[in-house]
């Protein structure tokens, strides 16, 4: 029984170490607020649990007087229904700039530096479900999203 207890109590103390807190930026919680009311409307509670990754700090705008944020639901989970935000076609990524926010569906991101000093910006690139491209679901495809003067800008999807 000791030895059963001790196994126990290591896995939960591993959990709690990779657990990441909310952070303090007040639109990012608001989103992890409905979230947790989806989850709680399925499972009955509104416990979540968001591993490294959930909450990124970025700079989408180059602007340090506004806080940038990428929410990842790929490292979120509803502890009673694991898969609540995550399917074949991703899952939701907010993009935080300041008080706007925009949502997209996808898997791996990246931001790169596009352009050169006449005409430059910040670009997120979002790995996307193979039909965005006209094509099949494990094709490789990326959306491109911008941000400027207050609007999320990407390339157009295909319906």
């Amino acid at each position: 029984m000791t030895r059963y207890l001790t196994i126990l109590l290591t896995l939960l103390a591993a959990q709690t170490a990779s657990a990441q807190h909310l952070p303090d930026n007040p639109v990012a919680r608001a989103i992890v607020g409905a979230y947790a009311d989806a989850c709680a409307t399925e499972t009955g509670s509104p416990d979540m649990t968001f591993e490294p990754g959930a909450f990124v700090p970025v700079d989408l705008d180059e602007d340090p007087a506004t806080e940038d944020m990428v929410v990842d639901m790929r490292f979120a989970t509803c502890d009673r229904l694991p898969a609540l935000f995550s399917g074949s076609g991703g899952s939701p990524i907010h993009l935080i700039v300041g008080e706007d926010t925009a949502e997209f569906f996808g898997g791996h991101w990246q931001i790169v530096d596009f352009g050169d000093d006449g005409f430059r910006s910040r670009i997120f690139l979002l790995g996307v479900h193979g039909l965005y491209c006209d094509g099949y679901g494990s094709q490789l495809c990326v959306r491109a999203i911008g941000y400027a003067d207050g609007v999320f800008s990407t390339q157009p999807v295909l319906e």
